[in-house]
């Protein structure tokens, strides 16, 4: 900041009576006249010296109080002392500055007189005023200033004008008030529009800026003034609104004014009207020139006003037709009155309205209210099929729209499928298909507004695929919805572009062309769904194995299934119509009459249990029949719907459960001797059979420890093998027994199917050298007991011995499924006939066909399977033999401490 030259001295002590300022080193930059008068020292002796030094007296005082507070909070300060040296009281204000501090001190004595001088200059003026320095802090102010600014002058005084106290300023205006000071120190005159909120009111002032220059040239102070011009401003907006308001009623009414001088029948128009007939707005037309713009139908009726408006006054308002400079054919509303002007002269003055779209739209209106007639026409014509009505119907909105195509589609999905259509060719039929996002519809169908364009190439359409691909212009269609879904749309087009927008009529048209397509297909939908539903009715009765029909008062049928005309030998369509008279015997006539009367008679339901009727075969037949009484919906008839349910071979399942208990009873007697039986054969086998083989395998080993012949000892020991094998035989069957006799349950726990299957794998391959056996399996437990290896025993030695090959091939897999353990033993040999496959499980029968034996190894399988809830059956192997399969249950927990497991194996 540059500190103020001595030319500024005058309008500072106007202000204040001495003035200085300190830099931040506390040195002296400017020193004004009434400080030199006051000190005795001039400032060519001061400015540059740090004022403690220079004076002393003031160190320690509340001068340096002060000067230090403003420069450490950046406050103002004001405070009142005594300078001693001096004699004289003093009001001191400190301000801080950008470089430093700025002190303004005042004598007591004078400041009344320096209070007057500045009331004169600034509050006595009613315009804002305000000095400021160059960098914008405010050195004085106005009352006014105070006022609009809503600020206090004493606070503000000091500092820079920013935001904060130029908040009543518009920000807007603030920006232009910064930019202005800019210019305003560079020393340029600023004049600017500024508005401001005061009192709750916005106000505008034109403000100046007026630069006030130092000896050097420089800017040292810029004088603000401003004036309120907000009236001012008023009354000239008011004046141009109504300028623009006048001109823009003319355009958006399309109103033009003239004026013809009855005097010498100069004519003048506005612009509007100028525009209407299509003219520069520099064109000044005459008369004549005018009338020549009427249609030549229509210029003797103008003339003819125009010269009875001269002749006597008289006023004219008429529609006519004009030709514009363009070619452009338009109506127009022309009105004429003899008025006197401003200037007292006589003149015609009028309006020129263009009423070309009104006049359109009623012509419209009229084509709409025919199109209208005929849309309700033809759709209230109940003597047309739908398929008819639809045709006229698009044809009719062909013709309205003058487009060429109008279609009716159904869409699904992606499928765009043609329901109807009407076409200048016949290329587009029911039943074609196009993919729905090459059609204007996928947008159509997918909105609950009209779809509609005039001209797609001049669109954002023209890249849509329904136009690339058939060069479609104009659409206008709509979403037809049946049952609250969506069916399809209804649209027309045409490759041609429309010269005008679509109207809301046209749009009405569609939209209730739309309904009523929505309203019929609703109808045939729901007759489709009545017939559907007779039809699965009439199926579902006709399914039923009971009898149902329904009959009048009289007797006669109304309606019978198959079932109920079955029992007289017709069909449905034959016993309709017919009455019990017609089928029955008279005495039988008349019972069945007396109850069906009754129950319509008296509303209540019947139920005649066990009835005999000859059927139609002349076999009996013994029905349940429930009758109740109903109305028939269509007459309001009383009448008797019946059920008769054929109970015969309930019945006869009656008698043979009767003959089946006394069997039961017979068997059960039965049971209870063979029981006594088993348990005397079982107590055979224990004391009697089992005694001797023991007896015969302990001499049959004193023979083997005494015979020293090679064949003699080969018997021996044959013997105790057929002993050992007799034993073992026993214990099975005396299990099986105890099984069958309900007397014992298997101990069932977990068995190592893998352990078991290796050791009977191993047993039989050194019984049967010529059988290969092959083994894949993996660690699993069933829940067995330990005749589980007699079961895989018997199953490997009867599938070697009646395979019927010289090689048995025996392969065995073992695994683990979500039925439990599956064991599977497949050979090579002849198989088992479909017939066997059932039986071979039972006692007596054997495995393999021409083989014989007793049978008993199966049974025994068959029987311990079963005692462990398991299965097993037989399947035919591939390409031959037998397959063997076993399904046993696993125990639910496996104990890995005593159950130890093996990986896979094959052997």
């Amino acid at each position: 900041m540059s500190p103020p030259s001595l030319s500024a001295a005058t309008l500072l002590e106007q202000m204040s009576d001495a003035y200085f300022e300190l830099d931040q080193e506390w040195r002296i930059t400017y020193w004004n006249e009434a400080m030199e008068k006051r000190t005795g020292y001039d400032r060519e002796t001061v400015v540059g010296e740090v004022i403690w030094e220079r004076f002393p007296e003031f160190k320690e005082t509340i001068f340096e109080e002060y000067y230090r507070r403003v420069f450490e909070t950046g406050e103002p300060a004001f405070f009142e002392t005594k300078v001693s040296s001096y004699a004289y009281k003093v009001e001191v204000r400190v301000y801080p500055t950008e470089n430093g501090i700025a002190v303004y001190s005042v004598e007591t004595t004078r400041k009344k007189e320096q209070e007057r001088r500045l009331s004169a200059v600034f509050d006595a003026s009613h315009e804002l005023m305000c000095v400021l320095r160059p960098d914008g802090t405010l050195i004085e102010a106005n009352q006014v200033f105070e006022d609009l600014l809503e600020v206090e002058r004493d606070t503000a005084i000091g500092h820079v004008l920013d935001a904060e106290l130029l908040h009543a300023i518009t920000p807007k205006s603030q920006k232009r008030l910064t930019t202005a000071l800019k210019q305003a120190r560079t020393g340029e005159l600023i004049e600017l529009e500024v508005s401001l909120m005061a009192t709750g009111e916005r106000k505008t002032y034109d403000v100046s800026m007026k630069p006030y220059f130092g000896d050097e040239g420089d800017v040292v102070y810029i004088i603000v003034e401003g004036h309120d011009v907000t009236d001012k401003n008023a009354q000239e907006a008011a004046l141009r609104h109504s300028a623009d308001l006048f001109e823009r009623v003319q355009r958006m009414a399309s109103i033009g004014a003239w004026e013809i001088d009855m005097e010498t029948r100069e004519m003048t128009w506005t612009d509007e009207l100028k525009r209407i007939h299509e003219l520069p707005l520099d064109y000044e037309p005459t008369l004549e020139e005018a009338i020549s713009f009427i249609h030549e139908d229509d210029q003797a009726r103008i003339r003819a006003a125009v010269e009875r408006a001269f002749e006597n006054g008289e006023n004219w308002d008429i529609v006519l037709r004009v030709v514009t400079q363009n070619n452009s054919l338009k109506w127009i509303r022309l009105r004429g009155e003899v008025q006197k002007s401003e200037q007292g002269r006589q003149v015609i003055r009028g309006t020129f309205q263009d009423i070309t779209a009104s006049q359109e739209a009623r012509d419209k209106l009229k084509e709409s209210e025919a199109a209208m007639r005929e849309l309700t026409h033809i759709s209230a014509d109940s003597s047309l099929p739908f398929e008819e009505k639809l045709d006229q119907l698009l044809e009719l909105g062909c013709e309205w729209f003058g487009l060429d195509i109008g279609i009716l589609s159904n869409i699904e999905g992606d499928d765009y499928t043609v329901v109807g259509a009407v076409t200048p060719d016949g290329s587009i039929t029911p039943g074609t298909t196009f993919d729905l996002a090459d059609t204007f519809c996928n947008e159509t169908i997918a909105s609950d507004e009209v779809i509609s364009y005039e001209q797609a190439s001049t669109a954002r359409e023209q890249c849509h695929p329904a136009y690339e691909a058939f060069g479609l212009e104009s659409y206008i269609g709509t979403s037809v919805v049946v049952d609250n879904e969506p069916f399809g749309t209804v649209n027309f087009s045409s490759a041609e572009p429309r010269e005008r927008p679509f109207t809301k009529s046209e749009e009405t048209f569609v939209q209730l062309l739309a309904e009523w397509i929505g309203y019929e297909l609703r109808g045939e939908l729901n007759r489709d769904r009545l017939e559907s539903s007779r039809e699965r009715l009439r199926t579902i009765i006709d399914t039923v194995p009971h009898a149902i029909f329904v009959k009048t008062y009289d007797g006669e049928y109304l309606l019978a299934n198959e079932a109920a005309s079955a029992l007289f030998g017709l069909s449905p369509e034959e016993l309709v119509g017919k009455s019990d008279e017609d089928i029955l015997d008279a005495e039988i006539v008349a019972r069945v009459a007396e109850i069906d009367q009754h129950v319509i008679d008296t509303g209540t339901e019947i139920l005649i249990e066990g009835e005999s009727v000859t059927l139609a075969d002349g076999s009996e037949g013994i029905f349940k029949t429930r009758k109740l009484p109903i109305t028939m919906p269509n007459t309001e008839e009383p009448c008797l719907l019946g059920v008769a349910v054929d109970i015969t071979p309930l019945k006869q399942a009656e008698k043979e459960l009767r003959e089946a208990n006394a069997s039961l009873t017979e068997y059960k007697e039965e049971l209870e001797i063979r029981f006594a039986q088993l348990e005397f054969f079982d107590s055979l086998l224990r004391h009697d059979v089992l005694n001797g083989m023991t007896v015969i395998r302990g001499s049959a080993e004193f023979l083997l420890d005494d015979l020293e012949d090679e064949q003699n000892r080969f018997d021996a020991e044959t013997i105790l093998e057929w002993a050992d094998d007799i034993v073992d035989l026993v214990d099975r069957v005396r299990t099986m027994l105890a099984v069958l006799s309900g007397e014992e349950e298997p101990a069932l726990e977990p068995v190592d199917v893998e352990s078991v299957l290796e050791a009977e794998v191993g047993r039989i391959k050194s019984t049967y050298p010529q059988a290969t056996l092959t083994v894949e399996s993996t660690p699993v437990y069933a829940l067995a007991d330990d005749m589980l290896q007699e079961i895989i025993g018997n199953i490997l030695t009867n599938a070697i011995r009646h395979g019927q090959v010289d090689t048995p091939s025996i392969e065995v897999s073992v695994k683990e499924t979500t039925n439990g353990v599956r064991i599977e033993v497949t050979d090579n040999g002849i198989g088992v006939p479909d017939d066997k496959k059932e039986v071979i499980f039972r006692r007596g029968e054997t495995s393999h066909v021409k083989t014989s034996g007793s049978g008993f190894g199966l049974f025994f399988c068959e029987t311990m399977i079963s005692a462990y809830d398991g299965r097993i059956w037989v399947e035919d192997a591939e390409p031959h033999g037998a397959k063997f399969v076993i399904e046993l249950p696993q125990p639910s927990v496996v104990a890995d401490s005593h159950l130890p497991r093996s990986q896979p194996s094959t052997q």
